[in-house]
């Protein structure tokens, strides 16, 4: 896992291919204790990334749960709901998870199963109920965020796919050019379409790039 666990205001599907980027090149050591998910430190740990958002501490981690008291919210009190969808295509889900620690204290914190991204954050509840609710509600922002991160990124393929299908008519009409006036004046008006595509793209590439 990476040493550092980059900002959540980093749109998901990046964060993914930042984390596959380096899983070739494991550093970890050691079992895993709460101590070490405090410290955070990358020879103390077997699968949490420690990081922040903003700035709030978080620990993540993509090998399934790093509790053995771990539960989702919706199993904790009736949410009347089991997550919230990360894409609008349904596809992916968001639900909030709640870490039963020692002493009465809990964690609160969510899994994505497009990915099996499991965040946990560094506040601590003394009540369970609290804490459930705290996750539920980490859940629905991380899915509100991945769903607008998914917005852009439809955009900018339809933006993309367009700018395809334009330069293929662009392509024939150019080629029929010599035929008559009308072809020279039909190319021409393609020509412009596909620049105005062009910078479609480019701008929906540029909102989602730098979301």
């Amino acid at each position: 896992m990476p040493t550092v666990y980059p900002s959540l205001r980093v749109p998901a599907s990046r964060r993914l291919a930042m984390f596959r980027k380096e899983a070739a090149q494991p550093n970890w050591v050691g079992p895993m204790t709460w101590r070490d998910v405090r410290l955070a430190k990358p020879t103390s740990h077997t699968g949490l990334s420690g990081g922040r958002n903003g700035v709030e501490p978080v620990w993540v981690t993509h090998d399934g749960p790093a509790f053995d008291r771990e539960r989702y919210a919706d199993e904790v009190v009736n949410l009347r709901h089991t997550g919230w969808f990360t894409d609008n295509h349904c596809n992916g889900k968001a639900r909030g998870i709640v870490v039963a620690l020692p002493h009465g204290r809990f964690l609160a914190g969510y899994h994505w199963d497009d990915n099996g991204e499991r965040c946990y954050f560094g506040d601590l509840y003394d009540d369970e109920d609290d804490a459930t609710r705290a996750a539920d509600s980490l859940a629905e922002r991380f899915a509100e965020d991945a769903r607008a991160d998914s917005e852009r990124f439809d955009a900018m393929q339809d933006a993309e796919g367009h700018c395809e299908a334009v330069a293929s008519d662009v392509d024939m009409a150019y080629q029929a050019r010599n035929v008559s006036a009308r072809h020279r004046e039909h190319a021409r008006g393609r020509i412009e379409e596909l620049r105005a595509a062009r910078r479609d793209f480019e701008e929906a590439r540029a909102a989602y790039e730098g979301a």
